[in-house]
């Protein structure tokens, strides 16, 4: 998510900003508390200074993440009932697709994406009191309308897969 909005705002190909690596660390001196670190990097050897941009401008990112303008900007328009719904309110893109966060360099990671969750950690990356709904409140763009029937869609065909061969 922080990719893509970066890329739109300096107007440059989401590719020139990569992941770098995904990795564990632990959290202090405790030993059973870690957190994940992604690290994030320009594409060129020496860098076009993407990554460091991201790194000044960060609170403006996740704002216009978090609260979208509603401007033709990629984060107001990944929220936007367009994105989510077509014609007849049948799903378009519930979690991730080639609009908004899939792509070829990162099809190993498809099943992971999902723009709603990006929101929810972002938003509580930035806000101490966001309980992601286990306050019973689905409020903002990560937890909008929708995602207690999709998740529990999800939960159901997860439970009943099979890998037997009708």
């Amino acid at each position: 998510m922080l990719q893509r909005v970066m890329a739109d705002r300096l107007d440059v190909d989401p590719a020139e900003i990569e992941v770098g690596g995904i990795t564990r660390v632990r959290l202090g001196d405790e030993p059973s508390a870690f957190v994940g670190q992604i690290m994030l990097c320009d594409a060129l050897v020496n860098g076009s200074g993407f990554v460091r941009q991201l790194y000044k401008e960060l609170p403006q990112v996740l704002e216009s993440i978090l609260r979208p303008s509603g401007n033709q900007d990629y984060a107001s328009s990944i929220t936007s009932p367009e994105h989510r719904l077509r014609e007849g309110n049948r799903p378009l893109c519930l979690d991730a697709c080639y609009d908004c966060l899939k792509g070829f360099r990162n099809m190993a990671y498809h099943s992971l994406m999902d723009w709603r969750l990006a929101i929810s950690l972002l938003t509580l990356m930035s806000d101490a009191s966001y309980r992601a709904g286990a306050d019973g409140k689905f409020l903002g763009p990560g937890l909008m309308s929708g995602w207690i029937m999709q998740k529990t869609c999800l939960a159901i065909s997860t439970a009943t897969f099979s890998s037997e061969v009708r």
